[in-house]
């Protein structure tokens, strides 16, 4: 599932100037980080997982944790909040969130995609 979603990440990256991606701050991490970052958590033993990707981009940490926990027996339910400020990658982003609810052996709900402004003084 992972390696798909880095797939149409680096196709983005491809597509979108450095200029528009270095404007939001735009990481867009490994496929080696994200499941690095994924294995460094604690899963709770309970049924229902809540996760927040407050930079979520086009989803690649999210689903790094999803297979993780996928892999996990006694978790049913995994509910995602994703919050991204570039409306730029915001098709990707739901694209690949799609496409996991698709792959995932769990329930899978996801919160609102919303672009948020940031405003400096």
């Amino acid at each position: 599932m992972l390696e798909q979603i880095v797939e149409k990440t680096n196709q983005y990256i491809e597509e979108m100037p450095k200029k528009e991606r270095k404007k939001y701050g735009q990481f867009f991490t490994s496929i080696e980080t994200a499941r690095y970052m994924a294995g460094l958590f604690v899963i709770p033993q309970q049924t229902t997982v809540t996760l927040l990707d407050a930079g979520a981009g086009s989803g690649i940490l999210t689903c790094a944790m999803i297979e993780r926990l996928d892999k996990i027996e006694d978790i049913k339910e995994i509910i995602v909040t994703c919050y991204e400020n570039d409306e730029n990658v915001l098709p990707l982003l739901q694209e690949n969130l799609l496409y996991m609810h698709e792959c995932s052996s769990k329930k899978l709900f996801f919160g609102y995609v919303i672009k948020i402004s940031i405003c400096y003084r």
